[in-house]
């Protein structure tokens, strides 16, 4: 039987799901509590973010951005916002 969770997903969503879920596990959580004190996001971690595409996800292509749609974007969200909302 399928994964409820993955069975209306592309495999493009569900690769992107997951790639924000490794960079949300392995690079927002080990510092939130860091942020939520001093309310500053450390550049290197932003960067790892940009660099995974996850800062220009709704911006297209031609601008530099990664141009993808609204629900790969808001499984990215929900996977960073389970870490550190």
């Amino acid at each position: 039987m399928a994964d409820l969770s993955t069975a209306f997903l592309t495999e493009q969503q569900i690769m992107i799901r997951d790639a924000a879920r490794r960079l949300a596990a392995g690079v927002v959580a080990p510092t939130a509590a860091e942020r939520d004190r001093t309310s500053a996001w450390p550049r290197a971690e932003l960067k790892t973010l940009a660099d995974g595409g996850f800062l220009g996800m709704l911006i297209p292509e031609e601008y530099g951005g990664v141009g993808a749609g609204f629900v790969e974007f808001c499984l990215a969200q929900h996977e960073f916002a389970a870490v550190d909302a």
